[in-house]
C-alpha cells in the first residue's frame, strides 16, 4: 500500500495524517514517523502496514491512559477496565498497564492510600 500524502495534523501537535492510496487515513505520532521512516511515495507491505497500525494504536492507548491518570490515580484493574471500555483487548490493556508501572505511574499500593479517610480530632 503506497503512501500518497503525509501531513501534520491541524488538531493535535505531534500527530501526522498518513493518506494511503486506498483512501484510508492513519493517524500516527512522531515516533511512528521516525521508527517506520515514513515518506510520501513509500510502498508499505501488508506486514509493515499492520505493524504501523499496531504501533499507532498502542501509542493512542498509552496517551488515553496517561490522560486518565492525570484526572485521578487508578488501580491497575481500574485502568485496564477503562482501556477495555475503549475497545482495547486484554493483552493490549495489560501491556499499557505494564508500561505505566515501569514508569512508576501506576501503583496499586499508592492508590489504596488515597481512599483512606483520616480520623478527625474532636476534643
Amino acid at each position: 500500500m503506497k503512501i500518497s500524502k503525509l501531513e501534520p495534523s491541524k488538531r493535535k501537535k505531534g500527530r501526522f495524517l498518513i493518506h494511503l492510496e486506498s483512501g484510508d487515513i492513519l493517524r500516527v505520532g512522531e515516533n511512528e514517523m521516525a521508527d517506520f521512516a515514513l515518506y510520501t511515495g513509500l510502498e508499505l507491505s501488508e506486514a509493515q502496514l499492520a505493524a504501523l497500525r499496531a504501533a499507532s494504536r498502542e501509542r493512542a492507548l498509552r496517551e488515553k491512559a496517561l490522560n486518565a491518570l492525570t484526572d485521578r490515580p487508578m488501580s491497575r484493574k481500574e485502568l485496564t477496565d477503562r482501556l477495555k471500555s475503549w475497545e482495547a483487548g486484554q493483552e493490549e490493556a495489560e501491556g499499557v498497564a505494564d508500561w505505566l508501572e515501569g514508569l512508576g505511574l501506576l501503583n496499586d499500593e499508592a492508590v489504596s492510600y488515597t481512599h483512606l479517610t483520616l480520623p478527625t480530632n474532636r476534643e
